[in-house]
């Protein structure tokens, strides 16, 4: 897990072949820490192909004294992305919305049980955080991507079929080559905000 105040590992991204994604995890769900960090790893997976890295932090539930400062914060900071795994859809969840849904800039939510409920091929220990992954992937997607941007093919698509569960288990279901360039040129943006407003908040926290 990267630490909140360490954005000069995000700094030197800047100079490489990757851009950042900054992200905090909230799991209010059911989910192992076990599935949800071979969820995490099908993410980082589907978006390093596309020339990005996630760094991940994990909000415990309940906050504890030596939980990141970031977790405890009201608002994000800008640049960053928060992904909360709930049980179920809740009373003010999106209207349409069936595994999860986002809200720009920074909230992406995904329903554990809804993918619980999903027919796995063969063994649903292994299936089961490989289609959470996806579904983080989806969300974080929508974020990234902007509106509009549900697509025909690929992990963007609105529906998703038997034929892309399959895709998705056998790790073959990614962003197509026009979301990529999107993703990486909107991830570098916000990755120059989070580095910005981190080091802000660094010495604002020095001059108290």
């Amino acid at each position: 897990m990267l630490p909140f105040g360490a954005c000069s590992q995000l700094a030197a991204k800047s100079g490489n072949a990757d851009a950042s994604l900054h992200v905090l995890v909230f799991n209010y769900s059911g989910a192992s820490s076990t599935t949800l960090e071979a969820a995490e790893r099908e993410t980082s997976r589907i978006f390093s192909d596309a020339g990005i890295d996630i760094a991940w932090v994990h909000c415990p539930i309940p906050l504890r004294a030596d939980s990141d400062e970031a977790c405890a914060a009201d608002l994000g900071v800008a640049g960053e992305v928060r992904v909360r795994i709930l049980d179920h859809a809740t009373e003010n969840a999106v209207g349409g919305s069936v595994f999860g849904f986002a809200v720009a800039p920074v909230f992406a939510t995904v329903y554990y049980s809804d993918v619980l409920r999903i027919p796995t091929l063969h063994n649903s220990d292994f299936e089961i955080p490989l289609i959470l992954g996806c579904l983080i992937a989806h969300e974080i997607g929508h974020l990234i991507l902007g509106p509009g941007a549900h697509a025909s093919a690929g992990i963007m698509q609105a529906r998703w079929e038997s034929a892309e569960l399959t895709r998705a288990i056998r790790g073959q279901i990614g962003f197509t080559n026009a979301e990529k360039r999107v993703l990486r040129a909107n991830t570098l943006i916000r990755q120059r905000l989070f580095i910005f407003n981190e080091q802000r908040r660094q010495q604002m926290a020095e001059l108290r």
